[in-house]
């Protein structure tokens, strides 16, 4: 019952830090996350003897969630030439059992992109790459250059290795300022950054004469994470990861009695401080803004909305990702079976969808806290997980079956998790786009962690995803800034 942890990883990978240039240049950073370490982050650039420069960067993170701990580890290549032309980008992502590996190759501005797990690769998809856009060792040289021309505001677009999109990027300048790493002083100058593919989280980047990150800062919510410039035997020195899951746990003004029966709820979401993110509505919840830092969300399950799709929309709800494979053959298998118990109903998708449901439920016979976000194969193998493995896995099933599904990353109000009582836990779960009463196509909540009903009204969504290439980050991106920051009265409960 968290995706807490999916978010940290993915606004990590958006710190990839300026370096300098030369034949082959090492950098480490000591990564951490409320005082207490949490991993390390490596970059690595060399000019290869064909001309081409290699900018390669390691990120490994161990969080906490409560007696389980979750080991992550980003590695992502780019290789362009030296007028900044792309050649060629690798990331591998391994969140789970098996790496997740994304390759692009460049022809002028067009990437084919392809990614594959187990060996087995899905199909290619064309990605036509904006003028203009940086590639990471180009966009290195451009804010060095920018920097040493004393400019205030640095403004430019680069590629994002992770998902081969174009991120934009906004750089202000501070004061100077003095940072002490392992010791020794360091003079860096204090910059403000924004990124486009993480909205509404600003960083804060200490950076030296040349343009080198000595010290990163990030505030997700009410969770600080910073990532030091440091000597390669500490980065890479044993720890004990910091406790994650039971500081983003939100609980409410009020308790909520039967919350698995509940059909009726509204709520108040509240922010300390920053900006509330666009929440969305769907078939049984609506949002209305209050002010900037608060939303009134409205959860109602007998009265659906139905969803205006467009072809391209309901495409990217079949289609297979990375993510949800529904292609793959252990997870078709899996589908197969359930169609085969339901011949009489195979045509019924409502029914099939939440027999679907009941059987990832009790496919998963470990429901367990230590897996970090695994692929729908994977989870069909290992049948372990906790509720983004539940939600990606009957997303890939029901996508087999020709019913277009996504995933939603949100709260779920628990009696009790992790020793605390009445609390409000990130949480992911699936939605299947299924005839409405007046026969139009409605976004329908169906939950595999939950044993008997497929949803209730304390399910409150903040974003939604197909989880296909680049949608991946950017959703995660919209839940950081409620992490520890969020507040929740309930003022109403049927």
């Amino acid at each position: 019952m968290t995706t807490a942890r999916r978010v940290l990883v993915c606004v990590l990978a958006c710190l990839l830090a300026p370096a300098s240039l030369g034949s082959v240049v090492e950098r480490w950073y000591m990564l951490e996350l409320m005082g207490s370490r949490a991993g390390h982050m490596r970059e690595r650039i060399e000019t290869r003897d064909d001309g081409t420069i290699r900018v390669a960067s390691e990120m490994s993170l161990s969080i906490a969630r409560g007696p389980a701990t979750i080991r992550v580890r980003i590695d992502a290549e780019s290789v362009e030439r030296a007028d900044g032309e792309p050649v060629s980008m690798r990331t591998e992502q391994l969140l789970g059992a098996a790496a997740v590996v994304t390759e692009a190759t460049f022809a002028g501005r067009r990437a084919t992109v392809t990614e594959s797990q187990f060996g087995q690769r899905g199909q290619a998809r064309e990605i036509e790459i904006e003028q203009g856009a940086l590639m990471p060792d180009a966009a290195r040289r451009f804010l060095r250059d920018r920097i040493a021309q004393g400019a205030r505001t640095i403004e430019f677009a680069s590629i994002d290795p992770m998902s081969v999109t174009v991120t934009e990027q906004r750089y202000i300048r501070g004061e100077q300022s003095v940072v002490r790493l392992a010791g020794r002083a360091s003079h860096a100058t204090r910059w403000t950054v924004t990124q486009s593919s993480a909205p509404g989280t600003t960083s804060t980047y200490f950076l030296d004469a040349e343009g080198e990150l000595v010290r990163g800062e990030v505030a997700l919510g009410g969770i600080a994470l910073t990532m030091m410039l440091t000597e390669r035997d500490l980065a890479l020195a044993e720890f004990e990861p910091a406790e994650l899951l039971v500081s983003t746990l939100v609980t409410p003004d009020r308790p909520i009695d039967s919350p698995r029966t509940t059909r009726r709820a509204s709520y108040l979401l509240r922010l300390d401080a920053g900006t509330m993110p666009e929440l969305p509505s769907w078939g049984a919840q609506r949002v209305e803004r209050i002010d900037e830092r608060t939303a009134r969300v409205v959860i109602d399950l007998d009265r659906s909305e139905p969803a205006a799709l467009t072809r391209e929309q309901r495409a990217a709800a079949l289609a297979p990702s990375a993510m949800i494979d529904s292609r793959n053959r252990d997870v078709v298998g899996l589908a197969t079976n359930v169609q085969m118990m339901s011949r009489e109903d195979r045509n019924n998708a409502p029914v099939l969808a939440e027999r679907m449901r009941r059987h990832v439920h009790g496919h998963i016979n470990r429901k367990s806290l230590d897996v970090g976000f695994a692929t729908a194969s994977e989870v069909a193998r290992t049948r372990e997980g906790d509720c983004t493995e539940h939600a990606v896995l009957l997303a890939a099933m029901l996508r087999a079956a020709g019913i277009p599904s996504r995933v939603v990353s949100g709260l779920i109000y628990v009696d009790e998790f992790v020793g605390q009582k009445g609390v409000f836990g990130f949480h992911m779960w699936t939605q299947a786009l299924l005839a409405g009463p007046d026969g139009e196509g409605v976004w329908v909540d169906l939950d595999a962690t939950l044993d008997r009903l497929p949803r209730d009204a304390t399910h409150i969504g903040v974003a939604v995803s197909t989880l296909e290439g680049s949608e991946r980050v950017n959703t995660m991106a919209a839940v950081a800034p409620l992490l520890g920051a969020l507040s929740i009265e309930v003022e109403r409960v049927e």
